[in-house]
């Protein structure tokens, strides 16, 4: 209860700082529902925007497209795909690619590819997976009526303990020829409690910065998501971004939508749909029926503890009586 009365009152109370213009935003739904709050979690297919370690996490081939509108005055639109694959005959690399489409009513338009990179060790000492990933961005920006094409990478890591906590640090957008400074550091911080994860993501880039909180809570055996966050800020509107997803394996649906602070007359928020398809890995009615067999086999473990404690009971009945 304590944690969740922390997330909602930085929800509430987090710095409000706007962001400069549309190179600021970020894909994916997910990663939108949660506020952004998303480089310790990081792992679904566009997680390389976030945070290229986080690839590593999941070893399924897999891909996925979004689509995005950011409203203000002046509207937004962002279409996003991602894709990754484990490298055959590897234990934990895994390579991605992604492709950023944003375009802005006004202001100008943004094109991002990026070639990832991912794997995890563990040091001696520590005993826990250290998650690793690097990212070269190929991008190009037209903005206030100047084109630039640029070169750049990213780079991040995450942290593990026993405790379900994560850490995250991330050095993104470092680029040059783009005709403006974007490098980002963010630090991130997430920490699972049974079906529910809570995260925290600070992020700045040059004069800009702010928390970005989040929740995410899993149902029906991980069937439904519903997440809440802080809306990235767009041109002065404050909302607050809520998401939905429905995990039919292969097959998974995101949903976002946004409410603003002022109200739903008030031209503000996010609205996304994304789609993501997996090649390999369990399938919906196998992921079902595992987690059935799960759950049968441990009441026949706890059956057979009670039948245990019963005989022992009338043994000693027994000996009572006699």
């Amino acid at each position: 209860n304590k944690i969740m009365k922390s997330i909602i009152f930085l929800l509430l109370v987090s710095l409000n700082l706007n962001s400069k213009d549309f190179s600021y935003t970020y894909p994916g739904i997910r990663a939108n529902s949660l506020g952004s709050a998303f480089s310790s979690i990081a792992d679904d297919v566009f997680s390389m925007f976030y945070n290229p370690a986080g690839l590593t996490q999941v070893k399924d081939w897999e891909a996925g497209a979004s689509i995005n509108a950011k409203l203000s005055d002046k509207n937004l639109s962002d279409f996003t795909l991602g894709y990754r694959r484990p490298v055959p005959d590897t234990k934990n690399i895994v390579l991605g690619f992604g492709y950023d489409r944003v375009r802005q009513s006004t202001l100008g338009s943004m094109d991002t590819f990026l070639f990832s990179y991912s794997n995890q060790t563990t040091l001696k000492y520590f005993q826990l997976p250290i998650l690793y990933g690097g990212n070269l961005r190929i991008g190009g920006i037209k903005y206030e009526e100047k084109s630039h094409i640029g070169l750049g990478f990213d780079a991040g890591v995450i942290l593990s303990s026993v405790e379900n906590y994560k850490t995250s640090i991330v050095l993104s957008r470092v680029t040059t020829g783009m005709g403006k400074s974007m490098a980002t550091i963010t630090i991130g911080n997430s920490y699972r409690y049974f079906d529910t994860t809570f995260a925290l993501d600070f992020r700045v880039t040059g004069g800009y910065s702010e928390f970005f909180p989040g929740i995410e809570r899993k149902f029906n055996d991980d069937l439904l998501r519903l997440r809440i966050g802080k809306g990235i800020n767009l041109n002065g509107r404050d909302y607050l971004m809520l998401g939905a997803g429905l995990n039919f394996d292969p097959v998974i649906i995101d949903i976002g939508f946004s409410y603003p602070w002022k109200g739903f007359h008030y031209d503000a928020g996010n609205y996304g749909f994304s789609l993501t398809y997996k090649f390999t890995g369990p399938g919906y009615k196998e992921r079902m029926y595992d987690a059935a067999s799960s759950k049968v086999k441990e009441l026949n473990e706890k059956s057979e503890t009670l039948l245990e404690r019963i005989r022992g009971l009338e043994i000693e009945i027994a000996r009572y009586e006699t």
